[in-house]
Formats: C-alpha cells, sequence, structure tokens
C-alpha cells in the first residue's frame, strides 16, 4: 500500500495545481497525440555525503507535440519521506509544435531526513492542461556504492593505465551490478586494449540497463567494427543515428563508424553518403582528406 500511496499523492499533487504555483484548474488527460519521455538524467552532488548537499539534476526529453502549436515544459521533483510529500514546480521550457529533444535542468537541495526523490516531466499547453508526461523510477540520493573505485578509475583511464581501470571498474560492479556508467567506461576502457569481445558484453550490459544509452551503443557499435561484424555494426550505429532528435556528435562518429561496415558490407555508395553525412557534420574534421580520400577510391572502384 505504501508504493501505491506514493504514486496516489503524487498523481493528486499534479491534480492540485496550487501546489505548482500555477492558476487553479483541473488538470486535463494526456492526449493521445502528445508523448514525452525521460531519456536521459544525470545528477551531480556537490559533497559526496548527501544529506543536504546540492545536486544539479540535468535532464532530456523527447516530446512530439501535436494537438497544440506551442507548450511548455516543467520540471517537477517530488520528494518522499516517511511522512511527507511534496512537489516543486521549476522553470518553463516554451517548445513548438513537432517533435524534439530539450534539456532541461535543475539546482536541488534535499531537505534534512529526505529518503527517496523521483524526478517528473510534464507538457503543458496551459496552466490547466496537462499533455504528458513522464517520470523517473523512485531513487536515493545516496552516494554510489561502488563510486570510490570509480572515480579511481577514471583517473587510470585518463592517464592511459587501462588495465588498472578495468580492475577498479571490476571493483565497482561488484558493488553495484546494476549501474550502466560502470559497463561503459569498463568497455571503453576494454576497447583500448583490444579486448573487443570483452567490450561487447560490458557495452550490452550497460544497453540492458540503459537502451535508449546512444554513447553506449556507439561504443559496441565501433566494437563489432573491430570484430569484423559488420552487420550487428550496422544495425547499432544505425540505431545511434536515427535516434537522435536533431544531428550531434554522436550521430557524427555513428555515420564515419557506419560507412567503414558498409564497405565491409560491399556496400559502397552507402559508404560514400555515410562519408559524407560525417564531413557535412564536422565541418573543421582533422580526417577530412583521408574521408575524401577514401570517397574517392570508393567512387573509382564503384565506377
Amino acid at each position: 500500500m505504501k508504493w501505491r500511496r506514493r504514486w496516489w499523492v503524487w498523481y493528486l499533487a499534479l491534480s492540485l495545481v496550487a501546489w505548482l504555483g500555477l492558476a487553479a484548474g483541473p488538470v486535463a488527460a494526456a492526449g493521445r497525440s502528445d508523448t514525452l519521455r525521460l531519456v536521459q538524467v544525470r545528477a551531480r552532488q556537490e559533497s559526496s555525503n548527501g544529506g543536504g548537499a546540492p545536486v544539479q539534476f540535468e535532464v532530456t526529453v523527447n516530446y512530439t507535440l501535436a494537438s497544440a502549436p506551442r507548450a511548455f515544459l516543467l520540471l517537477f521533483i517530488f520528494e518522499d519521506s516517511s511522512d511527507t510529500a511534496t512537489t516543486q514546480a521549476r522553470n518553463a521550457v516554451w517548445v513548438p509544435a513537432g517533435s524534439g529533444s530539450t534539456p532541461l535542468a535543475v539546482s536541488y537541495r534535499p531537505p534534512s531526513g529526505l529518503h527517496t526523490i523521483m524526478l517528473v516531466a510534464g507538457l503543458f499547453q496551459d496552466s490547466d492542461t496537462l499533455l504528458a508526461w513522464s517520470a523517473t523510477p523512485v531513487f536515493s540520493l545516496s552516494r554510489w556504492p561502488g563510486r570510490e573505485w570509480f572515480d579511481r578509475a577514471l583517473k587510470e583511464h585518463q592517464a592511459g593505465d587501462y588495465a588498472g581501470a578495468v580492475a577498479d571498474l571490476t571493483r565497482a560492479i561488484a558493488l553495484a551490478p546494476r549501474t550502466a556508467a560502470y559497463y561503459c567506461w569498463r568497455a571503453d576502457s576494454q576497447m583500448h586494449q583490444g579486448a573487443y569481445a570483452a567490450a561487447v558484453v560490458d557495452y550490452t550490459h550497460a544497453l540492458a540497463l540503459e537502451p535508449e544509452n546512444r554513447s553506449c551503443r556507439l561504443g559496441r557499435g565501433i566494437a563489432y567494427l573491430w570484430q569484423r561484424d559488420w552487420t550487428q555494426a550496422v544495425a547499432d550505429l544505425s540505431q545511434v543515428i536515427e535516434s537522435g532528435s536533431s544531428p550531434d556528435r554522436w550521430t557524427a562518429a555513428a555515420l564515419r563508424a557506419r560507412g567503414i561496415a558498409d564497405v565491409g558490407l560491399g556496400r559502397f555508395a552507402a559508404a560514400i553518403a555515410d562519408y559524407r553525412g560525417y564531413l557535412s557534420l564536422i565541418s573543421g574534421a582533422p580526417d577530412r582528406l583521408i574521408i575524401q580520400g577514401w570517397i574517392s577510391d570508393l567512387e573509382a572502384a564503384g565506377g
């Protein structure tokens, strides 16, 4: 009953818009044509001790707005202790009709006695109309288990000590086997060691925990590339390219890598298109002359 009560109190908080600092009125049910998804959540705490230290939350939401010419996004923090549950509204971000991806950020100081929190993003047409919403699972702000090993591994990774990083990330994973970041970083360290099969296994673990982590999926696609598993590489890299709401550095890296896989599959025209797409996104690419040479060779081979 306690779990149900948390959700009931949270939904009631959305309905009682006075709690949100908005005008009073009913909240509409989410429209079928409008969607909202929290696809990435990061939390940085100034102190590792929890208990009142400021936390910076950075989230990315993917939205589709079809029922109105524009709407606004709000990020809420649902606080839960043994006795109370409250919601805090933050600054609105307006978005136009269509589909897109928008970052939201908020600085938050947890009150004393806080047990868990949940982040909720809402898409509103106006102060009375909720079009769509998305929420994280309930989580604790306490320090990640294994974080000390993780911090040590990052320093080793930066120093080029990939064996040390793998060892310390293995210790972190033993303490927190459901922390995707640990698997992703261990996979990256294994890639630097040439252990591509092991990297694929770790990237797969990470993606099972965070299926929409484009960085991990790009890494796995490149690991498949090194194994000359062209088909699996294309599948992962294509998903990275297609899942971005707008072209970014992950898109560019995936296009370059997919071009190599296309060549491995004998699809020269597709490779040329991918290489050109990469160059169009990275205007000052340091390997521009190399890629242009690859394109020329492929055009000659195709002819």
